[in-house]
């Protein structure tokens, strides 16, 4: 009588742990905030698919703009040659801002405008420009400006710029996030749970702006039966010098530094499965989005690989897994544009074959103060 034994074991444990007090900082939310809570569960012996995905973009930006709108208005700069003008447009584009606008048509030349004229239709520029000389007539665009706003038609309103192509203006903090997950399960019986939460308002210490969390127990029944998943999560933080007195809630904190610097940091965590049986669990969470810089913007992740309970005990997990974090930052000193610090991260862990534990714990804090 012979007796063989086989035992394959892919055991994995990686706990990661990331602080990083860089000068990062949330970014206020917007006066109308927006909640969502998406809830699933299904049991189901055949086949199960999901996807889902967010992508979010914030601005703070104190940049306000002054427009110029009417039907046409006349500019006689035009007259000075195509040359000129197109100097002229330039100079607006370099200071942040647009002119749309034509050359007199016959009708116009008849009611208000001279042969050579250009008609402007719109006009915006950031209100901090508006005290620059234009290059040819000495004179401010805010004396244009204020010309102009004068004329029959013509109507001057100021706002806040908001989200922008471009670098940052002065002053203006940025978050990015997305996330994304997939599932295809077949031939075989999943228990599937997902339970998400996003709220776009301000949050303090303990709160979140968005949280996924994932349970699925699968066991594959039929020939070839098995569940292949994949989850990713990105916040890309950026911000332009600020005065810490006027981000920052502490007293202390201008003490240490008159300004929260530039920065431009990025952190990517997520995970991979493809299992013919086990239990995956994934937990994720961030935020930043808030009113206090000294409230410190975080990314959690956990990911893990256990074995499928059944009722007469628990099932080794077999397949392969996978989960990673990757992350730049990079930091200026004061209000200076130059890096001081750069810094990248990077760790993946993967498993494959009978898998009786994974278990991968990511946690990312990055600001002034870190907890």
């Amino acid at each position: 009588m012979k007796k063989i034994s086989l035992l394959i074991v892919a055991l994995a444990l990686m706990v990661a742990f990331i602080g990083v007090a860089t000068a990062e900082q949330p970014v206020r939310a917007v006066p109308s905030s927006t909640g969502i809570v998406d809830s699933t569960d299904a049991v189901v012996y055949g086949t199960l698919t999901q996807t889902d995905s967010l992508a979010m973009q914030l601005t703070n930006n104190p940049m306000q703009i002054s427009t110029l709108t009417a039907t046409g208005f006349p500019d006689d700069l035009g007259a000075f040659g195509p040359g000129v003008w197109a100097a002229v447009v330039a100079q607006i584009n370099s200071l942040g801002g647009t002119i749309t606008w034509h050359f007199a048509t016959p009708a116009e030349i008849l009611l208000a405008a001279a042969p050579g004229d250009v008609m402007v239709t719109q006009w915006s520029m950031p209100s901090g420009s508006l005290a620059t000389l234009e290059q040819f007539t000495g004179l401010s665009f805010q004396a244009y400006f204020n010309a102009a706003a004068l004329l029959p038609g013509v109507v001057m309103t100021t706002t806040n710029e908001g989200l922008h192509t471009g670098t940052l203006r002065a002053g203006e903090t940025r978050e990015t996030t997305s996330y994304a997950s997939t599932l295809n399960a077949r031939g075989g019986l999943s228990d599937y749970s997902k339970n998400s939460v996003l709220n776009t308002g301000n949050q303090i210490l303990g709160g979140s702006n968005f949280g996924p969390v994932t349970t699925l127990a699968f066991a594959g029944i039929d020939d070839g039966g098995h569940a292949v998943g994949s989850e990713e999560m990105t916040l890309d933080s950026m911000g332009s010098a600020t005065r810490t007195s006027d981000v920052m809630t502490c007293p202390f904190g201008p003490t240490q530094s008159a300004f929260v610097p530039p920065y431009c940091n990025i952190i990517m965590v997520g995970s991979k499965f493809d299992l013919a049986i086990g239990t995956v669990t994934s937990d994720a969470n961030e935020r930043f989005v808030g009113t206090d810089a000294g409230v410190a913007n975080v990314v959690n992740y956990d990911f893990a690989v256990s074995p499928y309970n059944t009722a007469t005990g628990p099932v080794t997990a077999f397949g392969s897994a996978e989960a990673y974090v990757n992350a730049h930052t990079m930091e200026g000193r004061t209000d200076s544009n130059t890096i001081s610090q750069d810094m990248t991260y990077s760790e993946h862990t993967s498993a494959n074959g009978f898998i009786n534990g994974f278990h991968k714990s990511i946690k990312w804090q990055s600001g002034p103060i870190i907890v």
